[in-house]
């Protein structure tokens, strides 16, 4: 039986236990008996009457003030209470905690450790200086994969980039933009560094300078550079790619001065409706109601009877998305019905151009 309280043994349990020890007590008196006294210190004492023995009720000794008696509580502890076993992790930490608390012994003579600063460490032939072991190992691996001819892995090196810091890309970038051929490459590097801004410190001039030397991708990236900045200078650049020859250059030209210059590229793009080319016409549309410029409204109406089906289509909606106004034009009805649409813009163009423009 195992019980982790003396209170909890029965009451025939204890019975048994308290006549084993009286037993047990009186066979140690048989076989052990009691010193006697020496003669001489025996003293006849004269006889004492005896007194009469006041008799007092024996009260009923509790199971509890037997548990009290201090042998028995330990015989009933050894025989029912068994040993608490001690884990070994417990030792260790004890061991461990031990250890710590020693005093530590302190040399007053002796002066300071100076912390070592880590030696600056260059990075290839990029030319950058590191404090940072890991750092340096990471721009190591990403430089070498940017030159990678598998565009997932240039991708995969150029999303962690941002783990570097923003000098460490702009010098990386522009050490492989030296000696780099491929648009396509050129184009991905012009972009990171579009990403990085002014903030970083690049000088505008670098992607004017790939804006006046290249043509197609790589001179819109370097365009798309430039909106950027949002500065007078930015603006005038690209008002002036406007007046490219190429038709797909203006109409990023026009897309940049919305994104970056809202109301302000109103006058050019009111200029672009009559543009020579479809595409940049319908991006000045889709401006137009984009900006719910007003002062478009005329020249709207005059591209719902243009050669190209997605510009009349533009138009259209650009005018219903400015005016709250619809007449049925549909680019792809018949000729009678759009001409029926048409006269109707314009009957109402004549009718409210005065207050619609206030």
């Amino acid at each position: 039986m195992q019980t982790k309280n003396v209170y909890d043994i029965s009451y025939n349990i204890a019975r048994f236990l308290g006549s084993t020890f009286k037993k047990a007590e009186k066979s140690i008196n048989r076989i052990v008996p009691a010193p006697k006294k020496p003669e001489a210190a025996v003293k006849k004492a004269a006889p004492v009457e005896p007194k009469p023995v006041e008799t007092k009720p024996v009260k009923q000794k509790s199971l509890l003030s037997l548990y009290e008696q201090p042998l028995l509580t330990k015989i009933v502890k050894t025989l029912f209470v068994p040993p608490v076993p001690v884990r070994k992790d417990a030792q260790t930490q004890v061991k461990a905690t031990l250890k710590q608390e020693r005093p530590v012994e302190t040399h007053p003579e002796a002066p300071a450790a100076k912390p070592v600063k880590p030696a600056l460490r260059e990075v290839g032939s990029i030319g950058v200086s590191f404090g940072d072991r890991a750092e340096q190992v990471q721009a190591e691996i990403f430089f070498k994969d940017l030159q990678s001819p598998s565009r997932k892995v240039r991708m995969m090196a150029i999303s962690q980039l941002k783990g570097l810091a923003p000098g460490t890309v702009v010098k990386m970038m522009e050490k492989l933009l030296q000696s780099e051929d491929d648009a396509l490459k050129i184009m991905e590097k012009l972009n990171v560094l579009a990403a990085l801004g002014s903030a970083a410190g690049i000088p505008k001039q670098l992607f004017r300078n790939y804006m006046e030397r290249h043509s197609g991708g790589v001179k819109l990236a370097a365009l798309r550079a430039i909106s950027k900045y949002r500065d007078e200078e930015s603006f005038q650049i690209i008002a002036e790619a406007m007046k490219d020859k190429d038709p797909e250059t203006r109409r990023q030209a026009l897309n940049c001065l919305c994104w970056s210059y809202k109301e302000r590229c109103m006058p050019l793009t009111l200029r672009a409706l009559h543009d020579g080319d479809s595409k940049v016409r319908k991006a000045a549309c889709q401006i137009t109601a984009t900006l719910k410029a007003k002062q478009a409204v005329s020249g709207l109406i005059s591209l719902l009877s243009d050669t190209d089906k997605e510009v009349e289509a533009a138009a259209a909606l650009a005018l219903k998305k400015i005016t709250d106004e619809d007449f049925g034009f549909k680019a792809n009805g018949s000729e009678r019905d759009k001409t029926d649409a048409i006269e109707g813009w314009r009957y109402w163009w004549r009718e409210n151009q005065t207050k619609f423009l206030k």
